[in-house]
């Protein structure tokens, strides 16, 4: 989708970059430092384009591996789709788990937080 949109709106034919590579080098050019918070919900991957939290990991370990990179440890869950990606960024760049970036409850239903353990019971 990237591709596509650079061809079409921007006119660069050719365009090889991810949207995750694109968006961290141009990050990557700050002197000093910067943060990137992705919020990632599981099946996000399904949506047209979308590669999900693999390609965002799979860019700092092909293109970035200077930066430090802090995740969920939960990302592993199957619905994530991250497991194998984060497996391949380890020994290659900082990685650092911890429980408290978990986001446990989907913001469309707050209100009823049994509806998301219900539902990764059910894929899994």
């Amino acid at each position: 989708m990237t591709a596509s949109f650079m061809a079409r709106k921007k006119h660069r034919p050719g365009f090889t970059q991810s949207e995750p590579e694109f968006l961290i080098s141009y990050l990557d050019r700050h002197e000093d430092w910067v943060v990137i918070i992705c919020l990632v919900g599981g099946g996000q991957e399904n949506n047209r384009g979308e590669a999900g939290i693999s390609a965002w990991l799979d860019a700092v370990r092909q293109s970035f591996p200077d930066w430090h990179v802090h995740v969920s440890p939960y990302l592993t869950d199957t619905e994530y789709a991250a497991g194998h990606a984060l497996s391949h960024l380890s020994g290659v760049t900082s990685v650092s788990k911890d429980p408290d970036l978990h986001l446990a409850v989907s913001m469309r239903s707050f209100r009823a937080e049994n509806v998301s353990a219900f539902v990764k019971a059910v894929l899994d």
